[in-house]
């Protein structure tokens, strides 16, 4: 019997490793975030617009050289960016139906960490399917990700 993806178990990361990634995601997420004055509240970017900006930036700091999906996986950086912006389209796509129409700067945080979350896990699901991973000490030890 063959299992459905959503039965595949992925490998347990440790906490440290989430996090690590996580700030790196968290800090693209601010950036697309800007504080807004209740003056510039009405430029406030749409949601579709603001979808675009993370697809955009996200696959930047997710492949950086020095970043964990660089360093632990055979992937270049073009091939870093295609497959990390195709993660932030399926993710953003789970998630656009309950995001609102207009994001606030809490709304970026908000949404940028439960689409970035996700990007992570189906990043790696996806490059590990495709026996991308480098199976090394380093790899295994998060506090060498950068």
């Amino acid at each position: 019997m063959r299992k459905s993806p959503a039965a595949m178990v992925l490998p347990e990361l440790s906490s440290a490793s989430i996090s690590i990634l996580l700030a790196s995601i968290l800090l693209a997420s601010i950036l697309l975030s800007p504080i807004l004055s209740p003056a510039e509240a009405d430029n406030a970017p749409s949601k579709e617009s603001w979808i675009e900006q993370m697809a955009a930036v996200l696959p930047g700091v997710v492949c950086a050289e020095n970043q964990y999906f660089r360093k632990c996986f055979n992937l270049d950086r073009s091939g870093c960016d295609s497959e990390a912006q195709s993660a932030v389209k399926l993710c953003a796509a789970k998630y656009a139906p309950e995001m609102p129409a207009v994001l606030s700067p809490k709304d970026g945080e908000k949404w940028g960490s439960k689409i970035s979350e996700c990007v992570y896990h189906t990043f790696e699901s996806n490059l590990q399917k495709a026996g991308k991973k480098i199976d090394s000490d380093e790899c295994k030890d998060p506090t060498k990700w950068q």
